[in-house]
């Protein structure tokens, strides 16, 4: 049993180094650190600016905040029930890595990054407002081996899906290619 426990402490080690703890760990950090969020007037004067400078950085993120959601005006009311409905919306969910969390609240209300997607020509995603975004994270299957050799595997995996139905336990062939 010794050899057992040796053998799981090294694949849970291994499985440790492959694995992102960042947002885990930051979400279990941000309880105690990130007392609070700032209020949309302490957003703009976090560093004590003079006050036109204060009213200038408001002005701008309030006409960035309007041009936002008339840009992208039709997936409004889809993002306000995903928000709702799904834990973990956002690819990067704690914003750990893009966006110190006090700040967060007043980016988040204001902006929202979540693109509803229509479908994709291309390497171009295109979102409900007919927007146009380059795929810059796609996947890996994407990234290995582009949008249109991915699209013709998720066509022949439904083929298979269809023909072989809802199965748990037995395996089919194509098992061994994976």
């Amino acid at each position: 049993s010794v050899a057992y426990t040796g053998w799981y402490g090294f694949l849970l080690f291994k499985t440790l180094k492959a694995t992102v703890l960042g947002p885990v760990l930051w979400g279990l950090i941000s309880q105690f650190v990130v007392s609070r969020y700032l209020t949309r007037d302490e957003f703009f004067r976090a560093d004590e600016p003079p006050e036109e400078v204060a009213k200038k950085r408001k002005d701008a993120f309030e006409r960035m905040e309007k041009s936002w959601k008339q840009r992208w005006s039709k997936a409004g009311e889809l993002q306000k029930y995903l928000k709702r409905h799904f834990s973990d919306l956002r690819f990067k969910a704690s914003g750990f890595e893009s966006m110190y969390p006090i700040w967060q609240e007043v980016v988040n209300e204001a902006l929202d990054p979540i693109t509803i997607v229509d479908h994709t020509e291309g390497m171009d995603i295109v979102d409900t407002s007919g927007e146009r975004f380059l795929d810059a994270s796609g996947s890996y299957g994407v990234n290995v081996f582009g949008f249109t050799k991915t699209k013709e595997f998720l066509v022949k995996g439904q083929e298979l899906a269809a023909t072989v139905g809802p199965c748990l336990g037995p395996m089919h062939p194509v098992v061994a290619e994976n």
